[in-house]
């Protein structure tokens, strides 16, 4: 299944939540990371959720901030609930 964040425009160009990727490859040049905050928030939820459900509320999804370490991934992944795992000085200034 793909991600419900990603879709074709008219132009017949990938859209990431809506954001033409042609246009932003030619705005900040190539290659580009772009990021969907509304489905890594999704993603966030559902682990909450399935830890609701099935653990009925013990223990808490721990996000590895090595698959990806930034200030705003962090406060995110915080936001949405879920624990944060770091394993440097690099890393846990930025949580």
């Amino acid at each position: 299944m793909y991600s419900s964040c990603l879709s074709v425009n008219e132009k017949e160009h990938l859209t990431i939540s809506g954001c033409d990727t042609v246009e932003l490859a030619k705005q900040y040049g190539t290659p580009l990371y772009v990021m969907s905050e509304d489905e890594i928030r999704s993603v966030c939820r559902r682990y909450v959720s399935s830890f609701q459900t099935y653990y009925q509320g013990n223990g808490r999804p721990i996000y590895a901030s090595k698959a990806f370490c930034c200030k705003e991934i962090c406060r995110i992944v915080i936001g949405e609930g879920l624990d944060l795992e770091v394993v440097s000085g690099g890393e846990l200034y930025s949580a």
